[in-house]
């Protein structure tokens, strides 16, 4: 897990590193909760086009949360690619702990 609490390596330092990665936005098959990372699509994605991908998932994650967080990504960093794995339909928003989607690079 990186420093902003996501499955993930640390995030580039720059907005436009950002805005050229392939961000990935779900729940636990995102995170690739049990598997290496190396096993989880994000990160096998990366590996096979050869582009950054920027893994923002959560085990659990509801797709209310999914989509609050595609909005900001879109609001404040404008990526050219975002791909969504949406999650069960009857998962619904709880009050548990969630990684902040600090945006601020």
């Amino acid at each position: 897990y990186n420093s902003r609490g996501f499955r993930d390596t640390e995030w580039p330092s720059n907005l436009e590193d950002c805005k050229g990665a392939i961000w990935c936005i779900g729940d636990s098959f995102t995170v690739g909760l049990g598997n290496p990372i190396e096993h989880i699509w994000p990160h096998i994605l990366q590996q096979k086009i050869g582009r950054r991908t920027i893994n923002i998932s959560l085990n659990g994650a509801s797709n209310n949360w999914i989509s609050r967080k595609c909005v900001r990504i879109l609001e404040e960093i404008h990526p050219q690619f975002l791909i969504v794995h949406w999650s069960y339909n009857y998962r619904l928003d709880k009050n548990i702990f969630v990684p902040v989607l600090d945006l601020h690079v």
